[in-house]
């Protein structure tokens, strides 16, 4: 929940730039100053445009999807289920419960501080009012966490997203993940074609999102037969989408042929042959395997790609597979803490 919190303090600040705005309007027109009424327009249709507004939404953009994906994580995360606790050893139960006991004592000490500090409020009196309002203009994490509509929330933030930074591509690719669970084939396909504007239809976020969009496509879901037309008549002029008599498997596994040289197109090919039903091992092939260029594309990858090919293939619970792409990624990465080979257990 406090994840939100942070980013939405900035989205604030942006709105409080624009409200700010507001007298200027009135003053520039009664003292005659055009030009710079006209400066500060322009500089308003920006304003949300800014690198900083563009960072701070699409993190909102992505909690929200995160919660709707999995509805645990809105809630406290030092509480976990008893399906979580199952999974924990005997040692990291203690852990557990050793940090649950620190961050229990933390909020204790947080509650006496604010009672403290309300009390010493009420005796100045006049501060007591400035205090309450720089609390209530903090964004409260937990509550927006708590959005019963997270897809909604998100489809607000990236709606300005889409109005101010229209030719970035994290805005079409956050559109992408929005709509597309929202189940909403024109605004997708919308977001698609503007994607592939922007950015090579290799690209592997992109390549993923088609090959789903595809996939959606002939399985028909909720389509019509006049919105299947359209959807077809649109898709089949987008360079590098599937073609309707083209096998997806087949379309994918030349995907990965081409782009074997690098580990984040190898891991967009992997998720896609999740997605379409192969097996785990299918998937991990994909990903790395040795005798196919696998380590290759290793020694050139990024650490971000490193660390996504790894949370993948952890999700895939296959547990010798995972050690041998470990001991690759530890070799590249040797200081990366998730890549370091596990502790072996000491017997007391």
């Amino acid at each position: 929940p406090n994840a939100l919190t942070k980013p939405y303090s900035v989205e604030k600040h942006f709105e409080d730039i624009s409200e700010d705005q507001f007298d200027f309007h009135t003053w520039c027109l009664r003292k005659t100053t055009l030009r710079a009424y006209v400066d500060m327009l322009k500089y308003q249709e920006k304003l949300r445009g800014h690198r900083f507004f563009k960072k701070a939404a699409l993190a909102i953009v992505d909690c929200y999807i995160e919660i709707f994906d999995k509805p645990a994580v809105a809630k406290d995360s030092t509480t976990p289920g008893e399906a979580d606790l199952a999974k924990l050893t005997a040692k990291e139960r203690r852990a557990l419960k050793k940090k649950q006991k620190k961050a229990a004592q933390r909020a204790k000490k947080k509650e006496e501080a604010e009672a403290k500090q309300r009390a010493e409020a009420q005796k100045a009196g006049g501060d007591k009012e400035s205090k309450n309002a720089l609390k209530e203009s903090i964004p409260d994490g937990k509550k927006l966490a708590a959005d019963p509509d997270p897809l909604k929330a998100a489809t607000g933030m990236m709606k300005q997203l889409q109005l101010y930074a229209p030719n970035d591509l994290e805005t079409q690719l956050a559109a992408l993940e929005v709509y597309s669970r929202k189940s909403k084939p024109l605004l997708t396909l919308q977001a698609l074609k503007r994607a592939f504007k922007i950015a090579s239809p290799t690209h592997p976020s992109l390549h993923r999102h088609a090959l789903m969009f595809a996939k959606g496509m002939r399985e028909k879901k909720e389509q019509g037969p006049l919105l299947s037309k359209i959807l077809a008549l649109e898709t089949g002029t987008l360079e590098g989408f599937p073609k309707a008599d083209q096998a997806l498997d087949g379309y994918n596994d030349k995907y990965l042929e081409d782009n074997k040289a690098s580990l984040a197109h190898r891991v967009s090919a992997a998720k896609c042959r999740k997605e379409l039903g192969q097996e785990a091992a299918s998937a991990f092939s994909a990903v790395y395997d040795e005798a196919k260029d696998g380590a290759e594309a290793i020694k050139a990858a990024s650490l971000n790609s490193a660390v996504e090919a790894f949370e993948f293939v952890k999700s895939l619970n296959l547990p010798k597979k995972l050690e041998a792409l470990r001991g690759a990624l530890h070799t590249q990465f040797p200081l990366t803490p998730d890549f370091m080979p596990p502790k072996p257990t000491q017997t007391t």
